[in-house]
């Protein structure tokens, strides 16, 4: 699952995600309020834009962890700031990977995390 907006950026981050495995995106607001089509699996990650989830990101992410208790949670944004990047994993996430090296980082999160199909 790819929790973010509907955009350029998020349609390109999902054929990536693709390649490794099944993955759907879904709006922000609508996974907050409970629409969108159930799957048939629990994802085994999840991954959040943070560019679009803005002020949404504590409910989305406490969401997660009652929900989905058994994904993992992979959080996306521009910064490459070591603190910041040490700070949004503080707040919970597996994994955090810069947008701008996703296709660089992905399979080695993915593999470092543990995770297959």
């Amino acid at each position: 699952m790819l929790i973010g907006g509907k955009n350029k950026i998020n349609e390109n981050l999902q054929k990536e995600i693709r390649d490794l495995q099944p993955v759907r995106l879904v709006d922000y607001k609508d996974f907050l309020k409970d629409r969108f089509p159930p799957s048939p699996y629990q994802p085994k990650i999840i991954f959040i834009n943070l560019i679009d989830v803005g002020t949404c990101e504590v409910q989305i992410l406490s969401k997660i962890k009652v929900d989905f208790k058994d994904s993992r949670t992979i959080a996306l944004h521009f910064a490459e700031v070591p603190l910041m990047i040490k700070n949004t994993l503080a707040k919970g996430y597996d994994a955090y990977i810069p947008i701008f090296k996703f296709s660089e980082e992905l399979r080695n999160i993915v593999s470092r995390l543990s995770i297959t199909k």
